[in-house]
């Protein structure tokens, strides 16, 4: 909690010193009238951080959820269960979502350490992730697939990742980042609230394609991809500024 004991004075109630001296006020109702400010100012306080830590939680969920991308996945999460009851699908489902959800929540909270280890700078690994994000938005906007031979789709299956649920290097990126310019506890928020929405979008992906269809799977997977492009020249934008190379 950031609401410190501020030091009050006695104009913050908006009286003039002059004008209490001149009244008749008790210490006991000074005293109380301090005490009443001072609390509706820690109550404005926190509401204001609370408001605040609420839109970063927001915007990091938006970041994750897009990267991860799960809409995109949805035709071949599909096709990989189709032969497999439902109490083994929602077994295998748990499995990739907890696996996930670890991953995510090592390099979040191992992010500092690793760039402190290797001795990397927190704009170079935005400059270069940036790169990468753009790369990795163009081929989902190109609709170039991860999946190409039956050896790989077999081994989605056993293990059972499919991406994007896999924690792959864009993840692994933006999560370094979000250890060094947020707070972890914020961090940790971030990363179970999408791992559930993860988890729900892969449980109602049957639901989900009977209400939009494949098409609209499709429009989905290129939504979030301009979402990872707007994340990536953000990413750039912020470490060229911190060189001292771009503008704000």
């Amino acid at each position: 909690m950031k609401c410190a004991v501020p030091r009050i004075t006695l104009q913050s109630s908006g009286f003039s010193i002059s004008t209490i001296f001149s009244s008749k006020l008790s210490p006991s109702m000074l005293v109380y009238d301090n005490a009443y400010i001072y609390s509706k100012v820690c109550f404005i306080e926190i509401g204001m951080d609370i408001i605040s830590d609420l839109g970063l939680v927001a915007v990091m969920v938006v970041q994750l959820y897009a990267i991860l991308n799960p809409v995109s996945v949805i035709p071949t999460y599909l096709s990989l269960m189709e032969e497999i009851g439902n109490p083994q699908r929602r077994r295998l489902l748990r499995r990739a979502i907890i696996t996930v959800f670890l991953l995510m929540l090592i390099f979040l909270l191992g992010g500092s350490f690793i760039l402190g280890f290797m001795k990397i700078g927190v704009d170079s690994v935005r400059f270069g992730g940036g790169i990468l994000l753009f790369v990795i938005s163009i081929d989902m906007l190109g609709g170039v697939s991860r999946t190409k031979t039956i050896e790989e789709r077999e081994q989605m299956f056993m293990v059972p990742i499919a991406s994007p649920l896999l924690v792959g290097p864009g993840t692994i990126t933006t999560l370094i980042i979000f250890s060094a310019a947020y707070p972890a506890h914020l961090g940790v928020i971030s990363v179970t609230i999408t791992a559930l929405l993860i988890y729900l979008t892969l449980k109602l992906s049957e639901q989900i394609t009977g209400i939009i269809g494949r098409n609209g799977v499709r429009a989905m997977g290129r939504i979030m991809a301009i979402i990872i492009a707007a994340t990536a020249a953000e990413m750039i934008h912020t470490a060229l500024y911190n060189w001292g190379i771009a503008k704000a």
